[in-house]
């Protein structure tokens, strides 16, 4: 028999959070509603409709494909089935409006929700209808970039070995220093995408042949410079909406329109100041997916091998509330994001959608936050296997979270400087995952070689979802639950002295260990004999490199059929060096292997 064995299999933990009633949520919102309509006179709401009750089994189908993946097919099937529902429910809910009145503004042929603007007297109707889950005020977010950047014009780089973290009796004077630092110069020889991708040790999972080939990102921003060295051929769809509410609201979408689905729709690069677009969205597409493999100058994304599909989500604001007293600026609406989720959705099987970046936020709030209205569709997008990786903000805020960010089945990514959390932006228990944010190099908007170096969660959030699709290229079919476990149990745990928790730091090799069936770190070990052989007794040694407890998993195959017989799991201590007879192996093997003479 040969033997090849395959490292680390861990156990998943999950934490389940309380959740606040339908009730109570509903009249939060409906005063929030009542409030924006006292000041306006009327309000743009998203109404979400309740849909049938699943039956038993259809619910332990939905659930076994969470856990266990789906196929390319098993996705589009599953979003034929959902459209037709959500229609059925549409017309239903279409009739009982004209009764009342009322009239749809928007539909989401994936998700069961629709606009409409209404005053007191058709809220109050509204609320009486039947399959009215529940009614949110389309409100905006903004993107808040709050951390300085510097443009780079395109010149040669070369990776420079990361300083080790020293230990400093004042930590919030050590990160100032290092910001400080690295925004005083122009030198891209800093923490730049060429050493972040090191840090979180993607280069080694590139090693392996897995750089997100066969999938794609969907990056929900300002949009993007097309004509970037590093989306060169990698944009396979893309789309824009551009919520309209107030009065002197712009459209962000080509030719004025509020939506598209054209080629080029996500690509209209004009504005200055907080206004700007496709600067901040070309930065977070180049972290996750860029790939400029021209000139001397060559820079890759953490997934560079995928595709993109950028949707624009902002609109230009001219109201001086909304742009924090600053006007003009770029806000989302909440239809806007939801516009693109379902894209996404629409887009999931045949672009092989992986993962959804958001580096969106309002402004922080305690988690969970699940009474948000992003949430159905992020449930919707975990149930066909996709993760959507959200900035958990950069208000340096403890214990708090911006929406949608701290929806607890999102990936909430915070920022690290190197290796240590970043206090300058939002931590907390809830925070998924840490990634490098700070002064992170990537593609801007404006000229073909124009590269800018950015700080914040913004930054992070990207490398995460860059490293969901290289977890998916390993295993096509894995599960959201699958993903999100291999990012959490193969992450570095990071605290610092003011945390009473840990989180996880990003290690894209190391989660691809953890991801089961892929071929992953290990060696065929040819004249392993059965316990019954004649040639004499085998033996198997592992010797587990960490402190901690790590679990090995063989495969074992038939020399003769080349065929897989068995699979054999075993704890191993840290800094073990344990020995296993195949008459052990064998006897414990799934399933028992019979000796043969």
């Amino acid at each position: 028999m040969r033997i090849i064995h395959f490292i680390s299999v861990v156990a998943v933990l999950w934490s389940v959070v309380g959740a606040s009633s339908a009730r109570a949520q509903s009249d939060a919102n409906v005063s929030e509603i009542k409030a924006a309509i006292a000041r306006d006179g009327t309000a743009r709401v998203i109404v979400e409709m309740s849909l049938p009750p699943q039956t038993a089994a259809a619910r332990t189908a939905e659930r076994a494909g969470e856990v266990n993946g789906l196929t390319r097919e098993a996705v589009r099937q599953r979003i034929q089935a959902r459209r037709t529902v959500v229609a059925e429910r549409t017309r239903e809910m279409k009739s009982g409006l004209a009764q009342a009145n009322m009239r749809m503004e928007q539909e989401f042929d994936n998700l069961p929700m629709f606009t409409l603007t209404i005053d007191d007297a058709r809220l109050e109707r509204l609320m009486r209808l039947a399959n009215v889950k529940d009614i949110y005020l389309d409100k905006p977010l903004a993107r808040r970039q709050l951390m300085p950047s510097v443009v780079l014009d395109k010149v040669a780089v070369t990776s420079t070995t990361p300083a080790p973290e020293k230990a400093s009796a004042d930590p919030t004077a050590e990160i100032a220093e290092r910001r400080a630092a690295a925004t005083a110069t122009d030198s891209p020889e800093k923490a730049q995408l060429t050493s972040t991708v090191t840090y979180i040790n993607a280069d080694k999972a590139w090693a392996r042949g897995y750089t997100g080939q066969g999938q794609a990102i969907a990056v929900l921003d300002e949009g993007l410079d097309r004509n970037h060295e590093m989306f060169v051929g990698k944009i396979v769809a893309e789309a824009c909406y551009s919520t309209l509410v107030r009065s002197n609201d712009e459209a962000l979408c080509p030719g004025g329109a509020t939506s598209s689905t054209a080629t080029g729709a996500a690509s209209v690069c004009n504005g200055t100041g907080q206004a700007a677009s496709c600067k901040h969205g070309s930065h977070v597409a180049g972290i996750a997916a860029g790939n400029d493999t021209t000139g001397s100058f060559t820079l890759k994304g953490v997934a560079y091998g995928a595709n993109l599909v950028p949707i624009q989500v902002f609109t230009r604001s001219n109201n001086q509330t909304d742009c924090d007293g600053t006007a003009p600026c770029l806000v989302s609406y909440a239809s806007a994001i939801l516009n693109g989720l379902n894209f996404v959705i629409s887009q999931a099987s045949a672009r092989n959608v992986a993962a959804v970046n958001i580096s969106i936020g309002g402004a922080p709030v305690t988690p969970p936050c699940d009474s948000d209205v992003r949430k159905s569709a992020i449930d919707t997008l975990r149930g066909l296997g996709i993760l959507t990786a959200i900035a958990a903000g950069n208000e340096a805020q403890l214990g708090k979270i911006d929406p949608p960010a701290c929806i607890s089945t999102a990936i909430t990514v915070s920022s690290t400087i190197i290796t240590q959390p970043d206090q300058s932006t939002n931590q907390g228990p809830t925070v998924d995952v840490l990634a490098p944010g700070f002064s992170v190099l990537s593609a801007d908007a404006g000229t073909v070689f124009n590269y800018t170096q950015k700080t914040g969660t913004s930054m992070a959030a990207p490398h995460v979802a860059g490293a969901i699709a290289i977890l998916k290229s390993a295993k096509p079919t894995a599960s959201a639950d699958q993903i999100e476990a291999a990012l959490k149990n193969g992450g570095t745990p990071t605290t610092i002295s003011s945390w009473t928790w840990t989180t996880p730091r990003l290690d894209v090799n190391r989660s691809l260990d953890l991801l089961s069936d892929i071929p992953l770190v290990g060696a065929a070990v040819p004249g392993v004999f059965g316990s019954r052989n004649n040639g004499g007794a085998s033996y198997v040694r592992f010797f587990n490199t960490e402190a901690t407890t790590s679990f090995v998993a063989l495969q074992i195959y038939d020399d003769t059929t080349g065929s897989r017989v068995a699979t054999w799991s075993q704890a191993i201590n840290g800094l073990a060096s344990p020995q296993f007879s195949m008459a052990e192996i064998e006897a414990q093997a799934s399933p028992v292997i019979t000796p043969v003479a």
